[in-house]
């Protein structure tokens, strides 16, 4: 139901917004377990047995797009303090820091400027020099809201 009135709001920010931004919808879950779950039922389209399949196309993840993500409080500290442990990991550092972000800010010769390590773990990845939070329409969290977070297009929040 959150999710139908989730679509009717892109929809219309899509038609009367000057802001390309869309909104986002965050799905806070009790457990890791749970949210893997939901995650592949919105991401992945792989509902779990007697759901049916959600037809959220704006939730679904393809091979050049990401617009939903699963991050936990453990990713979300570990990341905070410096201490990523993997490339993904600090790749969802940047992911999370920049959701409704739809440009890096730029220098007086219009380049872009790109945070710390962000550039050169781009090019070891393999991933666009854009913003990676760019096109996140929907995050899966755990404990994810105990603590301030910036992001101005949320819309929604489901617990």
């Amino acid at each position: 139901m959150l999710a139908g009135l989730w679509e009717e709001l892109r929809r219309e920010w899509e038609e009367v917004r000057d802001d390309p931004r869309p909104p986002v919808f965050i799905i806070v879950c009790r457990n890791t377990r749970l949210a893997k779950v939901v995650y592949e039922w919105l991401a992945e389209d792989k509902p779990p047995a007697g759901i049916p399949p959600a037809s959220i196309k704006g939730f679904r993840n393809s091979d050049d797009r990401l617009n939903t993500i699963r991050v936990d409080s453990k990713v979300v500290h570990e990341t905070d303090t410096e201490q990523a442990k993997s490339d993904e990991a600090r790749w969802m550092r940047f992911t999370l820091d920049t959701v409704g972000k739809t440009e890096w800010p730029k220098d007086l010769q219009g380049r872009p400027i790109y945070p710390e390590g962000f550039e050169e773990l781009a090019k070891k990845l393999k991933r666009p020099l854009h913003p990676p939070g760019r096109d996140v329409r929907c995050i899966v969290s755990v404990g994810m809201l105990t603590e301030g977070w910036d992001c101005n297009t949320v819309t929604y929040i489901a617990t």
